[in-house]
C-alpha cells in the first residue's frame, strides 16, 4: 500500500471486477484462486498466458490448443493457391505494364497469400500453415517471370 499523501501507481488501479484476497497470513500456491473457474487451488497449478489455472482447467485450455484438423490445412492450401495464382498474375502485370520490377509488389503478393490462408483455415495458425504460405509465396513470385519472359520474347525477338 502506498502512502496516503502519494498517489498509487498506474499498474495497481483497476475497476473492472473485485479481486478477493486471500486469508490473513495465507500464502504459498494453496492460498491462490484459479482464474478460470475461481476455486481454490491445491498443491498443484499451471500457468496459463501468465495466470494461475488449476489442473482441470489447463487440461481443458490444452485441450483447446490441439492441431487444426487436416480438413483445415487442406482448405487453407485452396484458398493460398488462389491467392498466389491472383499474386502471380499481379506481379507479371505490374513488371509488363510498367518495365520494373517492384519488390513492394512481393510483400502484396505474401500478405494476399497469408490471408487466403488465414481465411482457409477459418483463423487457426501454426507451422505448417506458415511453411505453406512461405512456399506459395515464393511459388508466386517465381513463377510471375514466365509471362514476363514471353512477354519479352514476343515483343523483342532478338
Amino acid at each position: 500500500m502506498s502512502d496516503p499523501g502519494q498517489a498509487p501507481a498506474p499498474h495497481e488501479l483497476q475497476f473492472q471486477h473485485a479481486e478477493v484476497l486471500p486469508p490473513e497470513g495465507a500464502s504459498g500456491p494453496s492460498s491462490q484462486i484459479c482464474v478460470a473457474c475461481k476455486q481454490p487451488i491445491g498443491d498443484t497449478y499451471y500457468h496459463a498466458q501468465g495466470r494461475v489455472v488449476c489442473p482441470a482447467c489447463a487440461s481443458r485450455i490444452q485441450a483447446g490448443q490441439q492441431a487444426p484438423p487436416p480438413l483445415s490445412l487442406a482448405r487453407a492450401l485452396l484458398y493460398g493457391a488462389g491467392a498466389a495464382l491472383g499474386g502471380c498474375i499481379l506481379y507479371a502485370a505490374v513488371a509488363i505494364v510498367t518495365g520494373w520490377e517492384f519488390g513492394l509488389v512481393a510483400i502484396v503478393v505474401g500478405y494476399m497469400v497469408g490471408k487466403a490462408i488465414r481465411h482457409g483455415s477459418h483463423g487457426r495458425g501454426g507451422r505448417p500453415q506458415q511453411i505453406l504460405a512461405v512456399v506459395l509465396t515464393y511459388f508466386a513470385i517465381t513463377t510471375s517471370y514466365i509471362p514476363v519472359l514471353i512477354y519479352e520474347t514476343a515483343h523483342h525477338p532478338e
